[in-house]
């Protein structure tokens, strides 16, 4: 019987031992880990603002170019004076001569143009368009005058359409020429202006939010929904980008995590000798 206090000694220093190495192997383990797991995270965060900042600016040309459309038919409606009048062709020039994104404006008789900003240069309104919900029809591809686009995307209301260049709102900096960009139609989305590869099926993945970014196919992508109209915005960039800072941060994070991985680990076995020498002093 005078050897239990020994034995319960011994047992109980064992039970410190497995679980102060347990601790200090699941905190060399877990630190490398969470230094991984961090280092993905800022990746992503940082790639996505990228690729979301992309999209913004787009759907802000995308906007301005809508809003620059909107004013001039609106404008037009408005005159007062005959259609395809001296005045009003005079009004047409000067709406041509000084929006930064509309290429001609003209006067639509039936599904004609009668008269335009270009003068007599033809337009041809035969190309695939819908009609949107808030009474606008749009048309895809407009090949108008010489001297213009090869073809250009029509806004119609009423009896009054504006031509603007589709690659105007896509003409934004990118860091790499890899990135695509798009302006996608809520409402029709055969709809798009592109430049690079851009999948329509991205737009479920938007639901009801303002804005979303995912990975997928191998390219991280951003969607950003319009707040003034039936239109949204995406940039895609090759998901190497996302990879390759992911892998810069990791060889910084983890090394140092490592070590104070194991500089805990370390640190808990030597309080536990500490511990059990004082227990048997």
């Amino acid at each position: 019987m005078s050897f239990q206090p020994s034995m319960q000694h011994q047992l109980r220093a064992r039970t410190l031992y497995v679980v102060a190495v347990a601790a200090g192997l699941l905190l060399a383990c877990a630190a490398p880990w969470l230094a991984w797991r961090e280092a993905d995270r800022q990746a992503y965060d940082t790639e996505s603002g990228i690729v979301l900042d992309y999209a913004r600016d787009v759907q802000h040309r995308a906007d301005e170019t809508a809003s620059q459309a909107d004013v001039a038919l609106r404008r037009l409606e408005s005159t007062g004076v005959p259609p395809c009048s001296a005045p009003s062709l005079a009004i047409m020039r000067e709406i041509d001569l000084t929006s930064s994104y509309i290429q001609a404006v003209g006067h639509l008789k039936a599904t004609a143009v009668d008269c335009s900003s270009l003068g007599s240069d033809p337009v041809d309104l035969r190309g695939a368009s819908f009609r949107t919900s808030s009474g606008v029809t749009i048309y895809k591809a407009v090949r108008i005058g010489t001297g213009r686009p090869a073809s250009v995307l029509g806004i119609r209301r009423g009896d009054f359409i504006v031509f603007v260049h589709d690659d105007l709102p896509l003409d934004t900096w990118t860091r790499t020429p890899e990135v695509a960009l798009g302006v996608l139609h809520l409402e029709d989305h055969s709809f798009r202006m592109t430049r690079g590869s851009i999948d329509s099926a991205w737009l479920e993945r938007l639901g009801g939010h303002p804005a979303v970014t995912f990975v997928e196919d191998g390219r991280l992508i951003a969607i950003v929904r319009s707040q003034h109209y039936l239109t949204a915005a995406a940039a895609a960039t090759p998901v190497a980008y996302l990879h390759h800072r992911a892998a810069a941060l990791a060889w910084r994070f983890v090394p140092a995590a490592l070590l104070g991985g194991m500089a805990g680990a370390a640190a808990i076995l030597l309080l536990l000798r500490r511990e059990l020498s004082i227990e048997t002093a």
